[in-house]
């Protein structure tokens, strides 16, 4: 069995809910499964929002809580979903904005110059 459970996360403004959008429709075109929501404190630019998925390769019927990636793209995501992740789980992270952050479970990408390619 197949499942997976993601979220991305950051400040409005910065494409969360494009993104969580964008993989959503991804894994289902791809014949997953798919339950997401969202949530999102403001609609102006600096509030902070999230955008959940659950997949599996049969029927799921709602959201799990519990990670296993974090797509965080600001350090006040890391801070408030850290404690959601499973065992193992992974948090991927713009390595410009938090060049610090080390240690197990945590991925640096440069994500702000891949999206400004």
């Amino acid at each position: 069995m197949v499942e997976a459970k993601l979220m991305v996360a950051g400040e409005a403004g910065q494409g969360v809910q494009s993104i969580g959008t964008i993989l959503a429709r991804t894994f289902a075109r791809g014949g997953y499964h798919v339950y997401s929501d969202q949530d999102y404190e403001s609609r102006v630019r600096g509030g902070h929002n999230f955008f959940r998925i659950r997949l599996k390769d049969n029927e799921v019927g709602a959201i799990d809580e519990r990670l296993d990636l974090l797509l965080a793209l600001n350090q006040e995501s890391i801070d408030l979903h850290r404690k959601e992740l499973v065992e193992g789980g992974v948090i991927i992270f713009d390595q410009e904005k938090a060049p610090e952050l080390q240690g197990e479970g945590l991925l640096g990408v440069p994500l702000s110059e891949l999206a400004e390619k």
